[in-house]
């Protein structure tokens, strides 16, 4: 937000420094910062700078109602190398209960006080004040929402409020400054509160775009709140008719409290939408739309949106033709005025098998072109009634009288195809299959038996509109399947050929039996496992976990494979000697059941006391320093290193033992002619060490 202050730039103010710039913060908003439990807000208005701070909890309220410090900084200069100074320091607090009590306009008036200073309000004064006896009883509760709320709800309409409270600071515009930097302090946790703005470009926020939707003597209003809730709280909406003066469309102003919720909301929530009567559909209508700030002002820009009602339909399609053809259509037509077709959005189809009740929409989305609109339209029942809506742009709906067509059909509908399913670990069959298009079919008859030889019974006695459908089946029985089968059913009744039986495996209710491990043992590089597999016959799949012993929580899957891939034994080389290492096993059967883990296997690798090599040793000779430099690589990170040396033909011996975390040394002791030969080893806590490296060898001339 434009007025929010850049990082370098609070630094400047609060350290009094001569540079800084203020040309990212050109322009200016109104909106909050939060800090510190606070909502901070400011503007500028008829050369005024205007801000508050409003409490968000009800601990911090307690302790701005006893006062807060307010420091201001003045910003003037280039904007390349802009100077602040201090103008004014200030204790802002609530004025006395005597003085405000005097000058109670309004119910909010009364809350301001009673959720500023509850403490001073005599008990007598209390008990006649609207909400007081809610507000003091909460003002006790440490989980207490509802005195922020009141406080905030009472404050943010009226400056006089703000003021009355001490919760916010009102400063005419200063000659030849251009920015002001502010401070609160301290909340009740030591912080500090800032608030700064670009007087010299500042903006007043935009407002959100007004939306309208005209129907017949009637407008839908909309716009949206969430994103200019920073900077608004609430709104007011006026009208203007036919060029008259505007008025207010509501008496209080518009809040949406829901927008606050907008994760867990509908996309509406994000607006405030109504619906405005209005007085005809030849006025025009001008509404306009402007923001309460949290400052106790309304904005001086506006949103506008114009227009007039829409003329609806006046009388209702007439049917002109509603006969049976020698399938199972019926052809519908029907008539309508033709200077009111361009207010119809759609026509729609009702039928009922039952005379004048009981309608549904059959088909809808039947455009409005043609004065006299003609349908082939499919028979759903022995008895069809048919009426005909047209429904208007503003949703109006207007309905003919209802005309009778009697089905006949005597085909059979296709029978259905891919047919399956599965039946789930609660015993429920979930049961799929293909639906066709044809427009007389009712739906689908299940079949069902537990013995593929046995006879199926048909489970539904309406028909099942597919393409699925859920059953039941007992788990306790013995047999380990159940049998399905399905057929198509039209409105007249007719049946399609049965489709083949679908045999369903019930789910295994019991997992198997864990593996066993039965050998457990390591030579210092790897450990060895051994173990005999699950004895279930439908166990399918393994996975071998592992995890240091007392020092990882979690298990971490090392092998996976499946009871195809047959196996007893596993050699896991990723381990390190002297650490403690425990195994277990998981088996998983065809149905998805898991095992209970085993008794775990649990070794300690054996340390012999050597560690890995060093990689690599060079040596590098210098005539000019008369010197050799030594250089090598390595992957751990021992205690020390022992460089060991030798000339010519004699023996090497220790030359220097220098720091684990190096990886060269220089020999300053090469100044004779010779063969200079080194080799080295690590060395580990513990006397643990590394095997000694080659020897290398180096001429010095």
């Amino acid at each position: 937000m434009p007025h929010l202050i850049s990082y370098c730039l609070r630094v400047a103010i609060l350290c009094l420094l001569p540079a800084f710039s203020w040309a990212q913060n050109a322009g200016a908003g109104l909106g909050t910062t939060g800090t510190a439990g606070y909502d901070l807000y400011s503007k500028v208005e008829d050369g005024v700078l205007y801000t508050r701070w409003e409490p968000r909890t009800l601990s911090e309220l307690r302790h701005a109602s006893k006062g807060m410090t307010v420091t201001v900084y003045a910003v003037s200069g280039p904007r390349r190398r802009p100077t602040s100074r201090v103008v004014e320091t200030k204790k802002m607090e609530p004025i006395p209960f005597a003085e405000w009590s005097q000058d109670l306009l309004d119910q909010w008036d009364t809350v301001a006080l009673a959720t500023t200073i509850p403490e001073q309000m005599p008990d007598a004064f209390r008990q006649q004040t609207p909400y007081a006896d809610e507000i003091r009883a909460q003002f006790d509760s440490a989980k207490s929402w509802i005195v922020p709320y009141f406080h905030t709800t009472a404050l943010q309409s009226s400056w006089k409020r703000i003021d009355y409270a001490g919760m916010g600071y009102a400063r005419t515009l200063d000659p030849n400054v251009w920015a002001y930097g502010i401070k609160v302090y301290p909340t009740s946790t030591g912080d500090t509160l800032y608030l700064d703005i670009d007087v010299e470009n500042y903006v007043e926020p935009e407002l959100p775009k007004l939306g309208v939707t005209w129907g017949d003597r009637q407008a839908k209003v909309k716009w949206r709140t969430l994103e200019y809730r920073p900077y608004y709280y609430g709104y007011r909406l006026q009208r203007s008719v036919a060029g008259g003066p505007f008025e207010d469309v509501a008496e209080d102003a518009y809040v949406n409290v829901l927008d606050t919720m907008a994760m867990d909301s509908t996309e509406d929530n994000l607006y405030v939408i109504d619906v405005l009567d209005i007085p005809n559909n030849q006025d025009s209508i001008v509404f306009r739309l402007t923001g309460y700030d949290h400052l106790g002002g309304e904005s001086d820009g506006y949103r506008e949106a114009r227009g007039k009602g829409l003329s609806d339909i006046e009388v209702s399609p007439g049917f002109t033709r509603s006969e049976q053809t020698d399938s199972n259509y019926a052809i519908l037509a029907w008539r309508f005025p033709e200077e009111q077709l361009p207010f119809v959005k759609e026509f729609r189809i009702l039928h009922s098998p039952t005379q004048g009740k009981d309608y549904e929409i059959a088909m809808n989305s039947i455009p409005a072109e043609d004065t006299v609109t003609t349908i082939a339209f499919p028979m759903a029942f022995d008895a069809n009634y048919y009426r005909i809506q047209a429904v208007s742009y503003s949703g109006r709906e207007a309905t003919s009288f209802e005309a009778l067509v009697m089905s006949w059909d005597d085909t059979p509908p296709d029978m259905p195809t891919n047919f399956a399913g599965f039946v789930d670990s609660l015993g429920v069959s979930h049961l799929t299959w293909e639906t066709t298009d044809e427009p007389d079919l009712d739906g689908y008859y299940l079949f069902k038996g537990y013995y593929r030889d046995g006879e199926l019974q048909r489970q539904n006695q309406d028909a099942f509109p597919g393409p699925a459908v859920l059953d039941t089946t007992p788990l306790t029985q013995a047999n380990d399947s159940v049998y399905y089968q399905l057929r198509a059913v039209d409105y007249r009744g007719n049946t399609s050929d049965f489709t083949p039986i679908l045999a369903l495996k019930k789910p295994d209710k019991f997992p198997p039996a864990p593996p066993r491990f039965i050998d457990a043992d390591n030579d210092g590089k790897a450990i060895s496992l051994k173990w005999v597999p699950s004895p279930a016959e439908d166990a399918e799949s393994y996975v071998l976990y592992r995890r240091e012993y007392d020092v990882e929580p979690d298990w971490t899957p090392v092998l996976e494979w499946t009871e195809a891939k047959f196996r007893r034994t596993y050699r896991d080389s990723l381990v390190e000697p002297g650490r403690t290492y425990e195994y277990t096993m998981l088996v998983t059967d065809d149905d998805g059941l898991v095992s209970d883990y085993p008794l775990s296997a649990v070794v300690k690798v054996k340390d012999y006391g050597l560690r890995p090599p060093i990689e690599t040793l060079r040596a590098t000779a210098s005539a000019e320093n008369k010197s050799v430099l030594i250089e090598w690589t390595y992957g751990s990170t021992p205690r020390e290193y022992h460089i060991y040396k030798g000339v010519d033909d004699q023996p090497v011996s220790l030359l220097k033992v220098v720091a684990g975390d190096l990886n060269e040394f220089v020999d300053t002791d090469a100044r004779k002619a010779g063969t200079y030969r080194y080799l080295m080893k690590a060395v580990f806590p513990g006397g643990k060490v590394s095997p000694y490296t080659e020897e290398v060898a180096v001429l010095q001339e």
